[in-house]
């Protein structure tokens, strides 16, 4: 499966969250996982999230993963739920 994960948005929840508990900034993210940068992905469906995309992929800091949810899959827009280290 493929994927093109062009654009990832941030809610500024979702950035605090990112910082305040992971430790991670959106450019981290970002790094990891957008413009092909990705290793792996699938989808996965949620009963009460819904349907999201599961990435892994590295930064300069070390291995995560994101998880996104499509808003525009053509156009490789996509919005950040969450992200960790699994190191």
């Amino acid at each position: 499966m493929e994927e093109w994960i062009g654009e990832i948005r941030f809610s500024q929840a979702v950035e605090n969250k990112l910082l305040t508990k992971h430790d991670l900034t959106p450019a981290q993210v970002k790094a990891a996982v957008a413009s092909g940068a990705h290793e792996w992905a699938r989808w996965h469906t949620d009963p009460v999230y819904g349907r999201r995309l599961i990435l892994g992929g590295s930064d300069a800091d070390g291995p995560m993963v994101v998880y996104l949810r499509p808003l525009d899959r053509r156009d490789g827009l996509w919005e950040c739920l969450t992200a960790w280290r699994t190191d």
